[in-house]
């Protein structure tokens, strides 16, 4: 029996990897969701990219993302 031994919570956080940055860079062709170490990383990787950020827990999704996932989520799988 192992009393102290370390144990990962749920919903702990991990650490952004250079993984993580590649896909996102492929975020202009596809929208997807990635982790990223905070707030800041991921407005500079935008800013980086040319593309616009948002904090969905500041500013809630556009109303044209929820539009654009309805018609994806509509659509039948090819």
């Amino acid at each position: 029996m192992r009393l102290f031994r370390r144990r990962e919570r749920p919903g702990q956080v991990r650490r952004a990897d250079s993984a993580d940055v590649t896909h996102l860079t492929t975020f202009a062709r596809e929208w997807t969701r990635r982790r990223v170490a905070d707030a800041r990383a991921a407005h500079e990787l935008a800013n980086r990219l040319g593309i616009p950020s948002y904090d969905a827990a500041v500013v809630g999704y556009p109303q044209r993302m929820r539009d654009w996932n309805a018609r994806k989520n509509a659509r039948p799988e090819a």
